[in-house]
């Protein structure tokens, strides 16, 4: 498991670029990591003390086609973040999980529990 961090900060762009940027994503992500399978974003909000305001920062972990985790260097990890928010729209206060066999990206929901969904 991988775990790095980098700021929280949505990249902006027009529709037409963001679905160049999608088109190309899976290439671009492979000639960071070549055997990539998923890509697991979650944002963690933190603070150095009581008084100082929480900053958003992103933790990483990439999987490859064996279930194994990579081990991408800090400017690796903030280089697939920038690629995946330049091809994505999305809340990326939630964790996110892109998938390199359909070039998708889904919000990771927290699942409730089976007897709580009734309650609901």
């Amino acid at each position: 498991m991988i775990t790095d961090y980098t700021t929280i900060r949505p990249r902006r762009c027009s529709a037409g670029t963001r679905r160049h940027h999608h088109k190309t994503l899976p290439y671009k992500l492979r000639l960071i990591v070549p055997t990539v399978a998923r890509i697991r974003v979650t944002p963690v909000w933190w603070s150095e003390s009581d008084q100082s305001p929480m900053e958003g920062v992103f933790t990483v972990v990439v999987i490859d086609g064996n279930d194994q985790a990579m081990h991408p260097t800090v400017e690796d990890t903030a280089h697939i973040v920038a690629l995946l928010q330049g091809s994505f729209t999305a809340d990326w206060t939630l964790p996110q999980t892109w998938d390199a066999a359909t070039n998708t990206l889904r919000t990771d929901r927290p699942d409730m529990p089976a007897e709580m969904r009734g309650a609901a």
